[in-house]
């Protein structure tokens, strides 16, 4: 029986890291890199994101508003809407190792403050305001 030079069997453990570099790896080295890009884009719009933070497609109204600490995970389709006029910011602060799921919106008029080593589910919303209804009993296209 001939000696193959290159062991094909898939339990080897050269095989199966060679597999786990490839096929892990197709996501994360794309997501790295264009996480430095948007890092880039948003500070250069004025937000303030730390190191180690990993940026996916991000919705934002006012960059100015939102700081992001160090070493946190945000996954895609995230909205963070400083509803109100241009003032000084941040208003939108996520301190250190926060992990934020996907489609998860932020809408605030005044502020909001994540602290550290905080999760938070995919789809969540935090919203600090209402729509101004003054009488609970009156259909809101009533309202003023």
């Amino acid at each position: 029986m001939k000696k193959r030079a290159v062991d094909l069997d898939p339990t080897s453990s050269w095989i199966a890291t060679l597999h786990k570099l490839f096929f892990r790896g197709r996501w994360t080295a794309p997501q790295l890199v264009s996480s430095q890009f948007l890092r880039i884009w948003w500070t250069s719009q004025g937000a303030s994101v730390g190191s180690g933070t990993v940026l996916p497609r991000l919705q934002v109204t006012w960059p100015h508003q939102l700081k992001i600490g160090n070493n946190c995970i945000l996954e895609n389709d995230i909205f963070f809407k400083y509803d109100g006029p241009w003032r000084l910011g941040p208003r939108i602060i996520i301190h250190d190792n926060v992990f934020i799921g996907r489609g998860c919106e932020f809408n605030i008029s005044a502020n909001i403050s994540i602290g550290n080593n905080c999760l938070i589910a995919s789809g969540c919303k935090f919203i600090d305001h209402n729509h101004g209804m003054t009488d609970l009993y009156k259909p809101m296209k009533q309202q003023p």
